[in-house]
């Protein structure tokens, strides 16, 4: 974690909203948690769950979204979604695997395999 970091994040959430301020100013965040080592060590073996269990320590949690006007999608969901897909390499860079992003809701770009210390099948969305 840096300062450098937080800042590209700061950017991504400001240039993020800029898309549509009266819009995505309520549903649009960055969420930076800071854990102590126990959390990423708290189950017993990775069989167990699917939290990645890799040397990292916080977690930076980004999201889009809008008020719910029943239109959806719209080109702003559209552009909002391909700033969420694009914020790794804009924020972090090429300096980190697919594997040191922590999935929390999966889109079709996400891979989710690599994440998770479960086998592929136990991992395969139904439906």
């Amino acid at each position: 974690m840096t300062a450098d970091l937080i800042l590209r994040a700061w950017e991504w959430l400001e240039t993020t909203i800029a898309l549509e301020p009266t819009k995505l100013n309520i549903g649009t965040f960055v969420l930076l948690e800071l854990f102590q080592k126990a959390v990423f060590r708290s189950a017993d073996d990775s069989s167990e769950c699917a939290w990645p269990h890799t040397q990292n320590q916080h977690l930076l949690q980004l999201g889009v979204g809008r008020p719910d006007e029943g239109d959806y999608p719209t080109k702003l969901d559209e552009k909002a979604l391909d700033m969420l897909k694009n914020a790794g390499p804009m924020i972090v860079g090429g300096k980190f695997s697919s594997a040191d992003y922590f999935v929390n809701f999966l889109q079709p770009w996400n891979d989710y395999r690599a994440v998770s210390h479960w086998s592929s099948d136990r991992l395969v969305p139904k439906g």
